[in-house]
């Protein structure tokens, strides 16, 4: 893949199924179904290389596989405290693991290139008035930070 490629490229991917190429944006976008849901990845790729996909979905699964366990870190670091000093109102506190079951992950941006490498982005429609939570990663998945967009 190079510059040379067509604004849009489809490709079937043994991990991630469908991934659309879109030259305009710099980016691999696909649908992923598992038991726990569906939901959209995002490979930021300025030049559509199969080195970085190749990267970029190494890296991916290794997330994917640690997902639970980073939202937990993210709930125990801030959104635990965010969600119940900020946003339950009269609706009474959540716990982790009710707020756990209620995140619904939407997203996963790849970025290897950029400060956050990972961004899981969670359905907080009901919890943070409209607002999605996003958690970013590093490349060795370590906790970097959480926030509110949208």
């Amino acid at each position: 893949m190079n510059a040379e490629q067509p604004a849009e490229l489809v490709i079937a991917h043994a991990a991630l199924g469908e991934l659309r190429w879109t030259k305009q944006s710099g980016e691999w976008v696909g649908r992923v179904s598992s038991l726990s849901g569906e939901w959209s990845v995002v490979i930021v790729d300025e030049h559509g290389s199969a080195e970085t996909l190749n990267t970029s979905v190494m890296l991916y699964q290794r997330a994917i596989r640690a997902e639970r366990n980073i939202l937990r870190t993210a709930l125990r670091a801030e959104v635990s405290d965010l969600y119940n000093e900020s946003w339950a109102g009269g609706s009474g506190e959540l716990g982790e693991g009710e707020l756990l079951n209620r995140l619904r992950l939407e997203l996963v941006n790849v970025d290897v290139s950029g400060y956050s490498a990972i961004e899981f982005h969670y359905d907080g429609t009901e919890l943070f008035g409209g607002h999605v939570l996003v958690i970013e990663l590093d490349e060795k998945l370590k906790y970097q930070d959480c926030d509110l967009r949208g």
